[in-house]
């Protein structure tokens, strides 16, 4: 009997068994599996699927363990072997401002002070005489000249209104706005706040410099005020950015009343797809009474109470001014600079808050519950709230609010000890390091910086430091002014790299990968009182997660920021989804001046051009050079011992995949496997196909046929057009330019003084003589046609005698002409490659790109943004493309440019890198 009993036993224990579907109560409402899940936990684990139910985490763990939970009502997703991270937390923003930036007119990017001087000269013909034109938080860091706009060059550029370019507390006025304020010779602040007006010390009248008191100026209001739906539509919107770029919390550091009651608003119609904590703002500068009163009212603000989506948690002050305009306070003077316009060799910047006013703000503050922060830039300044809190902290319960120092750039090896010491957090913005580090390098010197964001310092002490934007103007992860894609805050903290620095920056304070990422999922949990449900992958946790394109624990350091997250969960629910076949959806919401990261890294050999087909949707790039350097092995490209001739590359705008197409029939050109570089492409709208011509053989010269070739995408082939009176073969720099007339059906070809036309009707080629015609750069140009104007346009740049111009062709009257331009052209040589779009909508000529002419690795990349009205023969610059990362040499690839008529979008593919789209309008 015993024996029968275990056989029986054991024949069941071995014959598979059927599984048991869980209650209804416990099955899970979504289970992703197949996947990389970094937990981010203590022990930063790594899993393999997630179960969520309902707006919290069901389990985490091995899929098949998860897909135990798997009911007849759950949503399953394989995913693969994608990525899935805690949804990330950006701890600084300012959202309400930021998403009515543009609310009246777009801002174009001002990356110098011409840009600047353009751009109020601009808004003097838009408004009427006297108004006021106000330019707001464009760094002096940041432009080219590295300084203030003079007051002078204001004038001249609308001496009929008074202009003020304001970073923060500090400006720089025009003669008009200083007299319309007040503010005249030998001018002193005495309205008892801080801050210093510069006089010029000859004469006593003043410069237009404003350090620190901003608040005396008598700026009024231009442009149309918004009513309140429409701020509440713009931030809605904007929080559905911060979804696409992972982010699924953030706290608002210096929130208004009228600012949280937009948040309440949101959240009770249930549009808050993203979870604000927020910092009550406190006026630091007036009475210390009404900053006692701020201190109050954020206590007993019905937000107080613990809630996850929305919830006041402490309290904001400012407490010096910033490093970006010539103000931080530091514990050394800044010396004597023509950067920031400092002639006092003491000058050590400005402390708004004196001690005697900041210990009771922060003890009311403590006693209240509350987390307070001040803006402390300097070092000198977080030396002074360091101090505060000490103090504070030794008769009240400090380390339970999680006091707080904001930005804190300048530190110092005392400020990290004593902040971990007494469980200060630390609130920082990487980027910062990205954008400013080469100024403040020129300003300071290397070994003054040495604690300038000591991340990996912080770490080692114990300290716990966030990553955040200060997200403060425009729309978009890299158009903002203070970029807020959490990816490229991970690749600075990584990288310590900065843009137009060599090199990095203290790379002794470089995090791990793991730390970065604890910088926007852990730390930042901490710093918003999330910690217990937010911030990392855990059963019982709320369900904020993201699924990304790539590990960015393992991939190429440079491939960090431009990770796509293809869909983001807010407690459970979806509020982010991309995928190749979203393409055209995601590019209907891409809003003006603006870019969209589209992925689809680009595959295929270097010095290749892009031609849109848009019968097709299709992106295409046939051939191309071998490169056995190791910066052409991006991930997913042929390797140098395959062929890149004889083949077609194309990103399938459809599907979202790029494919690799071998020709069935005719092959271009038949003998050699690695020809086609530098060949030249237009699309004919008529026959839909790809006109292609020119280019040199492997190896540098000789033996190619120049002769156009079509390519039909539907039918994969090609087929070459045996014209009459071919022009002859092209010099050693190969790769002629063409471009399309629909209106004319001609191919057109410039070479200097002669210009080729082909008719496609008649298969013949037509030699034009073009006496005074633009000169020939060789393959280093672009060319469209300007439908609306009827005529070709065609930048060159002119490497021998280093200019840039821009000429026009009239097919009717075989004539070309220089364009004269209003506001100047894009920057001229060296940086002259560039790719060339029609946005025929806009009837506009968009350029992008740009790269040095070094060829070696000294050269530069640079992703300027033009755009061209011909009717007006007006270049204006825009907005910039996304930053790349340092160390990526640009290699002659920057001509990767076309326009996608269908979704109003010009597609960029930059050197080494993913496929982004760009609307101007």
């Amino acid at each position: 009997m015993i024996v029968w009993v275990l056989a029986v036993l054991l024949a069941s224990a071995a014959a598979p068994r059927a599984r048991r579907l869980p209650a209804a109560e416990e099955a899970a409402d979504l289970i992703l599996h197949g996947a990389k899940v970094v937990t981010a936990d203590a022990a930063f684990s790594i899993r393999e699927a997630i179960a969520v139910r309902g707006d919290r985490i069901a389990r985490v763990g091995s899929s098949e363990e998860i897909l135990e939970l798997r009911g007849p009502g759950t949503t399953v997703l394989d995913l693969g072997g994608r990525t899935v991270l805690p949804g990330l937390i950006d701890s600084h923003v300012h959202a309400c401002d930021a998403s009515m930036t543009e609310h009246d007119h777009p801002v174009p990017v001002m990356s110098s002070i011409e840009d600047v001087l353009a751009y109020v000269s601009d808004r003097a013909l838009a408004l009427p005489e006297g108004a006021w034109i106000e330019v707001r938080q464009v760094f002096i860091t940041r432009l080219r000249e590295q300084r203030y706009p003079s007051r002078a060059e204001l004038d001249r550029a609308a001496p009929r209104h008074p202009v003020v370019f304001a970073t923060g507390p500090d400006a720089s006025l025009n003669g008009l706005a200083l007299e319309r304020s007040g503010i005249r010779k030998g001018f002193a602040v005495s309205d008892g706040g801080p801050g210093r007006v510069e006089l010029d010390p000859a004469t006593g009248e003043p410069t237009g410099i404003l350090r620190g008191c901003t608040r005396l100026v008598k700026a009024e209001r231009s442009g149309r005020e918004p009513a309140e739906e429409d701020r509440g539509r713009r931030l809605a919107n904007l929080l559905r950015d911060y979804n696409s770029n992972g982010i699924t919390a953030v706290l608002d550091r210096d929130a208004s009343p009228e600012e949280l009651e937009r948040y309440r608003r949101l959240r009770d119609e249930g549009r808050l797809t993203v979870r604000v904590m927020a910092s009550h703002h406190v006026e630091g500068h007036g009475s210390l009474e009404k900053a006692l009163e701020d201190v109050r009212k954020a206590a007993a603000h019905p937000l107080r109470r613990a809630d996850p989506w929305l919830r006041v948690i402490g309290v904001k002050a400012f407490l010096d001014g910033g490093m970006l305009t010539g103000s931080a306070y530091l514990r050394e003077p800044w010396g004597v600079s023509r950067i920031y316009g400092i002639t006092d060799p003491e000058y050590r910047g400005l402390l708004f808050i004196p001690r005697e006013k900041l210990l009771p703000i922060v003890r009311a503050a403590v006693e209240a519950g509350l987390q307070f922060t001040a803006h402390s830039v300097g070092d000198g300044a977080v030396h002074a709230l360091l101090d505060a809190y000490e103090e504070v902290g030794r008769s009240l319960p400090l380390r339970a609010t999680r006091p707080c120092l904001t930005h804190s750039n300048f530190m110092s090896r005392e400020a990290i000890e004593a902040a971990a010491r007494m469980g200060v957090l630390v609130d920082a913005q990487p980027a910062w390091l990205y954008l400013d580090a080469r100024t403040l390098v020129q300003q300071f010197g290397y070994d003054r910086l040495r604690w300038f964001q000591p991340w990996k310092s912080i770490f080692r002490a114990g300290g716990v430091a966030g990553g955040g934007s200060d997200h403060m103007q425009k729309v978009g992860a890299f158009r903002s002014v203070n970029p807020y894609s959490p990816f490229l805050g991970m690749w600075v903290a990584v990288s310590r790299r900065a843009r137009g620095y060599e090199g990095r920056l203290h790379p002794e304070e470089a995090l791990t990968r793991e730390e970065a990422l604890r910088l926007y999922t852990s730390s930042n949990a901490r710093l918003l009182f999330l910690e217990d449900q937010a911030g990392s992958l855990e059963e019982g946790k709320l369900a904020d997660l993201i699924v990304l394109d790539r590990d960015v624990l393992s991939c190429p350091e440079e491939a960090i920021p431009g990770t796509r997250v293809l869909r983001t969960y807010a407690g459970g629910r979806l509020v982010h989804e991309e995928d190749g076949s979203g393409i055209a959806r995601r590019l209907a919401a891409l809003p003006p001046d603006s870019w969209m990261h589209l992925g689809l890294s680009w595959r295929g050999g270097h010095e290749v051009p892009a031609c849109f087909d848009p019968a097709n949707r299709l992106l295409f790039k046939y051939g191309g050079c071998g490169d056995e350097s190791p910066r052409a092995n991006v991930e997913g490209s042929p390797r140098p011992d395959e062929t890149y001739g004889n083949s077609c590359w194309v990103a399938n705008l459809s599907t979202g995949e790029w494919e690799m197409r071998r020709p069935r029939d005719v092959s271009f050109p038949a003998d050699r496997p690695a020809n086609g570089c530098s060949r030249g492409y237009c699309y004919d709208s008529k026959r839909k196909v790809i006109w292609m011509y020119g280019g040199i053989s492997n190896g540098g010269g000789g033996g190619d046929p120049w002769d156009l070739w079509t390519y039909d995408a539907k039918a994969d082939r090609f087929t070459r057009a045996h014209s009459t009176g071919r022009p002859p073969g092209g010099d050693e720099a190969g790769g002629d330019v063409l471009v399309y007339d629909p209106l004319h059906d001609l191919v057109i070809v410039p070479r200097g003084d002669t210009t080729w036309v082909y008719g496609p009707g008649e298969n013949a080629w037509e030699e034009r003589k073009t006496p005074g015609g633009p000169p020939r750069p060789g393959h280093y140009a672009s060319m469209v046609f300007d439908a609306a104007a009827r005529r070709l346009v065609y930048p060159v740049s002119d490497r021998v005698a280093g200019t840039f111009t821009t000429w026009t062709y009239d097919p009717e009257s075989n004539r070309w002409e220089r364009l004269a331009e209003r506001h100047g052209e894009p920057r001229p040589s060296p940086r002259w490659r560039f790719g060339l779009a029609y946005d025929s909508r806009n009837a506009v000529v968009v350029l992008i790109g740009g790269s040095t002419d070094t060829w070696d690795e000294k050269e530069e990349y640079f992703n300027d943004v033009w755009v061209l009205e011909t009717s007006r023969g007006t270049w204006r610059k825009m907005d910039p493309g996304p930053p790349l990362p340092e160390g990526r040499n640009a290699w002659r690839d920057c001509r990767h440019c076309a326009y996608d008529e269908a979704d109003n979008a010009v597609l960029w593919m930059p050197p080494y890198g993913d496929l982004w789209a760009y609307r101007y309008r």
